[in-house]
């Protein structure tokens, strides 16, 4: 057996304490899955492919950027008396599930039930790197600010209006609003990522087309404004940006932060070192395709520019929702830390990361969650300096889920065997379709939080964390994650575990080899 970690030998401490009922060992046979099935619906209303170019102008108009009211809070988060039947169980599932994971690292485990009552708690208070869970708080606060049918902007005005034919005597200004989907026709062509979601930028050169542009004598000029502050965060790595797990973020961005390079055999993609020119560079292409030549080419004022009266067109994101589904279920971190600033903006008033950061206890101030020990560097969770407490990630589900955004919230989320990145996991056993929730991985980092859902409809809320992971250690993190979810599946369905059959003598494990999954028996 390999080495317990210091979480794993208290917990089989605890399970030497704990009545356990002997039981007929039998071994593995196919497994029987009963109850009703987490619906496949999820997520049905709110398609990751761009919406119309014309709804998106419709909800433009209709969309008003205000606070939503979250609703009542449920009542107040307590904790199991010590001899509760439930609480007792799931420590034991817990405790084995520790052990049975080989050595997870310094890992947290929190559950709560439907009611709120905190069920589990293994070291669930001390704040830990969250990766990418981190996208759950950022998701609760985009909704709570904006709602889920709000859209982002970006517009096209000139400092002066098209004179005889057609002509601009002055500059093109694109101003971006936080809309994280804006893409050229090369990202589209290249098909870098086709399921996710795009607003061309060709839509808006049609548009300036239309306002009767034939010819631009200055230049077009981007304005990332927007967002003002540092395009990174604190605590990532420079390796991000050379591996493309992040990019920086500006209030104009174009083509998921990318820009790409000619290198005679072809193009690549590296990260932009500003987005905004990018963008503007992309725009002054769109027009040159149909004919509009751009005097001036194109360059970015970070500072803005001041003076541009003459409205020449605007281009509106998909919702707000379409663009949390896809942050939530693919782990997009440039969407995260994007509308994570962008909020931080209409609370704050700038958009840096910081402010982001600050406001995000008022923006969720409903939810009565305790984020003295939080840390929120960033809104992908990629940062390394980024820290949240595992009980907060299990508190803000169960509020949410309960919220008056509740059903909008669920549906954000992955589900095991069907989508996201859960798309792969728990398939075949009695977790599958049943865990809703969102995954997070650093080099050193897996998490996940999310709701078990029983045959009732009432879920078991979870946050599994580990940190300080050694190589050797990550499939153990993983598998800790799985068993425990498993063991909240087995409770809620009545199942009982099958032990497998010992392995071939002429096929044993390998050393670092992991058994396979249990299977259940459920009644």
């Amino acid at each position: 057996m390999r080495r317990l970690g210091g979480i794993g030998q208290t917990l089989l401490a605890l399970v030497v304490t704990l009545a356990v009922s002997a039981g007929v060992i039998a071994y593995a046979q196919p497994q029987v899955v009963v109850g009703e099935p987490l619906s496949r619906r999820a997520t049905v209303r709110y398609a990751a492919k761009p919406d119309p170019p014309k709804l998106r102008a419709a909800a433009a108009a209709l969309t008003k950027p205000a606070r939503v009211d979250l609703g009542e809070v449920p009542a107040p988060i307590t904790v199991a008396p010590q001899d509760d039947p439930l609480a007792l169980s799931l420590a034991l599932v817990v405790s084995e599930a520790l052990i049975a994971s080989g050595n997870p690292g310094a890992s947290a485990v929190s559950v709560l039930d439907a009611d709120g009552r905190v069920l589990v708690d293994v070291g669930a208070t001390t704040p830990l790197i969250p990766a990418s869970t981190a996208k759950l708080v950022t998701a609760a606060m985009a909704l709570a600010t904006f709602g889920p049918d709000h859209v982002f902007t970006t517009t096209a005005a000139a400092t002066a209006a098209p004179g005889q034919g057609g002509v601009v005597a002055g500059d093109v200004v694109l101003t971006g609003g936080g809309d994280p989907t804006l893409v050229s026709r090369t990202y589209v062509e290249t098909q870098i990522d086709p399921e996710r979601p795009q607003t061309p930028i060709a839509d808006l050169a049609d548009q300036i087309v239309a306002a009767g542009v034939t010819r631009v004598e200055g230049a077009v000029i981007g304005d990332p404004g927007f967002l003002a502050g540092g395009p990174l965060a604190d605590g990532w790595p420079p390796r991000y940006l050379d591996d493309l797990d992040a990019t920086a973020i500006s209030g104009l961005t174009i083509d998921q932060g990318f820009e790409f390079v000619d290198e005679g055999s072809g193009l690549r993609a590296r990260a932009a070192a500003d987005p905004a020119a990018v963008a503007a560079a992309a725009l002054v292409a769109a027009l040159a395709e149909r004919g509009v030549e751009v005097v001036g080419g194109s360059r970015s004022a970070p500072g803005g520019v001041s003076d541009a009266p003459a409205h020449l067109g605007e281009l509106s994101s998909p919702t707000l929702m379409t663009l949390l589904v896809r942050m939530v279920q693919e782990s997009d971190n440039h969407i995260a830390d994007t509308v994570f600033r962008a909020v931080g903006r209409h609370a704050a008033g700038a958009g840096s990361f910081d402010d982001a950061e600050d406001v995000a206890s008022e923006v969720l101030a409903a939810l009565e969650l305790d984020w003295s020990t939080t840390r929120l560097r960033d809104g992908s969770g990629l940062s390394r300096e980024s820290a949240i407490p595992p009980a907060l990630l299990t508190a803000l589900n169960y509020r949410m889920t309960n919220s008056t955004l509740g059903e909008e919230w669920q549906d954000l989320m992955a589900v095991s065997g069907v989508s996201g990145t859960l798309e792969r996991r728990l398939v075949g056993t009695i977790a599958e379709l049943r865990l809703r929730g969102k995954t997070g991985s650093l080099g050193d980092v897996r998490s996940i939080s999310g709701a078990v859902v029983g045959p009732d409809g009432r879920p078991l809320y979870v946050t599994v964390t580990s940190n300080a992971l050694a190589e050797p250690q990550l499939d153990d993190a993983r598998r800790l994650q799985d068993l425990v979810v498993l063991g909240l599946a087995a409770e809620l369905y009545g199942c009982t575990e099958i032990p497998p059959p010992p392995p071939a003598p002429d096929d044993p494990l390998e050393p670092d080899e992991l058994p396979p999954l249990p299977t259940h028996t459920c009644s």
